[in-house]
């Protein structure tokens, strides 16, 4: 694991999986904690004296991880090297689920991600949200829920059972816009409540 302060302008930020090394360039730790915890904005609360500056982060996973296994092993590095603390607490929220409209629209885009990985050596982001679009390709539907809840502010929460990266285009006006265009995608939302995890970080006392 190497942890910096990046070198980069503030609009590069992206991130990338290799087989041998994962990289986030240019990111607050607060949008790294949210990808690597599946903990979208509105559900990681970061406490004053936490570092602020945007990283470099370069790591080599373990021989033979999964994404889930070097996902906790990453979070347990990363808390030790900058001295975080990560609690989790139990809240009764209302939120909203992302769902496949059927077994058919989620084997779908299953295979779509397959034959991805299979003519492609690195998988890498692209976002351009310039327009009245957040037009992204090959991103996760963690990175699509926090784009959801930094723009409309409300919980939202991935349960496509989806494994891979996508292509999205939602739009940025109004909420019930951005739900439309998930549905014209071949996904479901609805509105629910429930009892749900929301993560602390704070820098530990010396």
């Amino acid at each position: 694991l190497t942890v910096s302060k990046t070198n980069y302008p503030l609009e590069s930020g992206t991130y990338s999986l290799g087989k041998h090394q994962i990289q986030y360039i240019n990111l607050p730790i607060k949008t790294i904690l949210e990808m690597l915890l599946n903990a979208s904005p509105l559900k990681l609360d970061l406490k004053a004296g936490v570092i602020s500056d945007n990283l470099d982060i370069y790591y080599k996973p373990y021989p033979n991880s999964n994404y889930e296994q070097y996902r906790t092993t990453l979070v347990k590095d990363l808390s030790s090297a900058l001295n975080l603390e990560i609690k989790e607490e139990k809240q009764l929220r209302t939120f909203y689920k992302i769902t496949c409209k059927s077994e058919d629209v989620r084997k779908a885009k299953e295979n779509e991600y397959n034959n991805l990985l299979k003519n492609t050596k690195q998988l890498e982001s692209k976002l351009d949200d310039k327009s009245d679009k957040w037009k992204a390709s090959i991103v996760s539907m963690d990175l699509v829920v926090r784009f959801l809840e930094s723009t409309y502010k409300v919980i939202f929460f991935d349960e496509t059972n989806l494994k891979g990266y996508f292509n999205f285009d939602i739009s940025k006006s109004d909420l019930q816009s951005a739900i439309k265009d998930l549905n014209t995608s071949g996904y479901e939302v609805k509105e629910t409540k429930d009892y749900i995890t929301i993560y602390t970080v704070s820098a530990k006392s010396n």
